[in-house]
């Protein structure tokens, strides 16, 4: 079951293609659109966080092919797309196929729906470190978590839209959670179909 979008949020959607597989992964986190001037503008802020964030930790044989904000009520909402093209600048090897960097989104809500995660494909700035098991150094995983933090932040600030403010939606009608942190985990996870649109 797909999660819910309220009026004055929105869903975000990083979309990635790696040199060799036609099909997009995609990983997603949601925004409180209440305090942006300008809602068609977020996808270029997101766009320019992940270059100033992600584009150092992506291997060079990724792309981020576009960025969609799909905003609220899920039926009624507008779509909005940046599309400008980004190539990863890491020069180390991808995770094995199906594997994935896990990043959890916390909340201050207490439980499951206080928490959420997401799956960044083509993170290769771990590769140095990471064994057989898909154990990698506490270090890289710190790395990955303080760059997410920073994403987090670039887009809330936003430098064209005014703002958005990074939130954990659900797949029911209550509200949704303010982001407070990411917190990469130092253990790789398998993508199963989670970053497939």
């Amino acid at each position: 079951m797909g999660v819910v979008i309220p009026a004055g949020y929105g869903l975000l959607s990083f979309h990635t293609l790696t040199d060799g597989d036609p099909e997009e992964m995609v990983w997603t986190v949601g925004v409180n659109l209440g305090g942006t001037t300008d809602e068609s503008k977020v996808p270029f802020d997101a766009h320019t966080a992940w270059v100033d964030n992600l584009q150092s930790e992506t291997s060079s044989v990724v792309d981020l092919a576009r960025i969609v904000l799909k905003v609220g009520p899920s039926s009624t909402g507008p779509t909005y797309e940046d599309v400008t093209a980004a190539s990863g600048t890491n020069g180390g090897s991808l995770p094995p196929p199906n594997c994935a960097v896990l990043c959890k989104k916390l909340t201050t809500a207490g439980g499951r729906k206080g928490r959420g995660r997401c799956y960044l494909p083509g993170i290769s700035s771990i590769s140095g470190t990471l064994d057989s098991a898909g154990n990698f150094a506490s270090g890289s995983a710190g790395v990955i978590s303080s760059a997410m933090n920073q994403l987090l932040l670039d887009i809330s600030a936003g430098s064209t839209s005014g703002g958005a403010e990074l939130v954990l939606l659900h797949s029911d009608a209550t509200a949704p959670n303010l982001i407070t942190e990411f917190f990469c985990e130092p253990k790789l996870a398998t993508q199963r179909r989670r970053l497939r649109p």
